[in-house]
């Protein structure tokens, strides 16, 4: 939410909105903080909170965090402590600003001592007892979104995965986990089992775009836009999650008249 009312100032100049928010985002922020968070920092979610319901990254999550650290929570408070840094500078709080830049350090340095699995070279959720999760979940790529979290010698081998067949490179980009994970779901996609989400598929693109992969994105963004097309083109319809075997929505979507 903080990022979302800082992009809008961004955008608009209206800066109105930000000392009425910013304190009620910041506690928001204090509460994720003391209450979605282990001893060691890193943060938990589950399947419904996450809203990818259905992913095995976790086993058996869908409602509970099974004591592992999330990926996608714990890069997301890092973005929020950058978004809210920079209200709070805009505001002349400093010391409220210089604290959570700080904080911000912590979680990038949590990020990338203890999500990151050097075998995959991938962002991936964490049980308690150390093990990585076999699931390559698009989550991870919010770590895209903040310029400081990915170090230049990983950030090649990240964004591979995006590229390759085996992988995330598939007819049509991105699916929710990647096809070489365990549960990939060729055939129907099954929501967050190899679904392809166009929000998330926007999250991706800003986060390449970000980190200067301008190319792909424009490779990623007209594969989506022709798969879309063809859908339409084929049965009317256009659906918020598409799947692999043939470019049909797999939900309930609206029609367009």
């Amino acid at each position: 939410m903080a990022c979302a009312e800082w992009r809008y100032f961004r955008l608009t100049g209206d800066d109105g909105r930000i000392p009425d928010l910013f304190w009620l985002l910041l506690a928001l922020h204090q509460w994720h903080r003391d209450n979605r968070t282990w001893p060691g920092g890193g943060y938990w979610a589950t399947g419904v909170s996450s809203q990818m319901d259905n992913q095995p990254r976790v086993p058996d999550s869908r409602d509970h965090h099974r004591h592992w650290t999330w990926v996608d929570a714990t890069v997301q408070a890092a973005l929020n402590c950058t978004c809210l840094a920079q209200m709070a500078a805009h505001l002349g709080e400093d010391n409220v600003a210089l604290a959570l830049k700080e904080e911000h350090l912590h979680l990038v340095e949590l990020i990338n001592k203890q999500l990151w699995n050097e075998e995959t070279q991938f962002y991936q959720d964490v049980s308690p007892d150390g093990r990585f999760s076999s699931i390559k979940s698009i989550g991870a790529y919010w770590a895209l979104l903040d310029s400081g979290l990915v170090p230049e010698k990983r950030l090649g081998a990240f964004i591979q995965p995006l590229r390759e067949n085996w992988a995330f490179n598939l007819a049509h980009r991105i699916p929710s986990i990647s096809a070489d994970s365990e549960a990939y779901n060729a055939e129907t996609g099954n929501r967050w089992r190899g679904g392809i989400w166009p929000d998330v598929n926007f999250m991706v693109l800003r986060g390449l775009r970000n980190v200067g992969q301008h190319g792909l994105a424009h490779a990623i963004a007209l594969n989506h836009l022709q798969q879309v097309q063809q859908v339409y083109m084929d049965t009317g319809y256009f659906g918020t999650i598409m799947r692999q075997k043939r470019p049909y929505p797999v939900n309930q979507p609206a029609k367009m008249r």
